[in-house]
């Protein structure tokens, strides 16, 4: 089958139609990683003793609790055939529970690639 310029790239419910949307879609991905890392931050129990942290909390627990249960879980899926294993971790055949798509997810051990000393996340 023959693709086209006017082929649209489909990610679960969205259609992108083209670079540029796919390029604003990821901006905005990683900003609400970015957001959502802050805020996750901001819940330690010192930070919240800050009367400014307290606040940025409180005004947007609401927010980030809805922008949580949209996001892709773990649990959204169903975990089938192991397609591979590495050192830090393994790839499996999932399908996804409300579509019946079939993807391969990488599974990393955070603790085994964090015990090593070459490796650093910043």
């Amino acid at each position: 089958m023959a693709s086209s310029s006017s082929d649209s790239l489909s990610e679960g419910k969205r259609t992108i139609e083209n670079k540029a949307q796919w390029h604003e879609m990821l901006n905005n991905e990683c900003l609400l990683d970015g957001f959502l890392a802050l805020y996750n931050e901001c819940t330690h129990e010192h930070l919240l003793k800050i009367r400014h942290v307290a606040s940025f909390v409180n005004k947007y627990d609401k927010t980030v609790n809805s922008a949580k249960s949209g996001r892709m879980k773990v649990s959204d899926f169903e975990m089938t055939t192991v397609i591979g294993q590495g050192h830090f971790g393994e790839v499996r055949v999932v399908t996804e529970k409300s579509t019946s798509e079939i993807y391969a997810m990488k599974i990393i051990h955070k603790a085994q690639l964090l015990s090593q000393p070459e490796i650093s996340f910043y």
